[in-house]
């Protein structure tokens, strides 16, 4: 804590201010843009898993009964619906959330390999 009020005193005592809140400003609006991209993601990731269901075992139904000529029972529409909850919990839901996880992932790698390959404060101090 200490470390945080010394640095914020050489901030303004060198009057950095703008140039500070200028580099938080811009490092906010991209964060910003980031969450609103990953909520995105994560609504076209959970929207198939919430309609998909229905969808999939008519069709699949339909298909059985019009082209393979196949009787309609209770036990086939049950065994039918059976399937796609397993399948739907797998595809629909796991497969998407580790691609979107991976993504994050490589978000925070990048970032960790930026901060330990970025520059200093005079680097920094030297577009003043």
């Amino acid at each position: 804590m200490s470390e945080i009020l010394g640095g914020m005193r050489v901030i303004k005592m060198y009057c950095w201010e703008n140039l500070f809140a200028a580099l938080v400003k811009e490092s906010r609006r991209k964060e910003v843009h980031e969450i609103y991209r990953s909520a995105y993601l994560r609504a076209s990731i959970m929207a198939p898993f919430f309609s998909s269901a229905k969808l999939m075992v008519f069709l699949t139904l339909v298909t059985y009964v019009v082209y393979l000529r196949g009787v309609l029972t209770a036990s086939t529409v049950f065994v039918v619906i059976g399937l796609y909850n397993v399948l739907r919990l797998i595809l629909n839901l796991f497969v998407p959330m580790a691609i979107q996880f991976g993504f994050e992932m490589k978000v925070a790698i990048d970032r960790i390999q930026a901060y330990y390959q970025g520059h200093d404060i005079n680097s920094l101090l030297a577009h003043v």
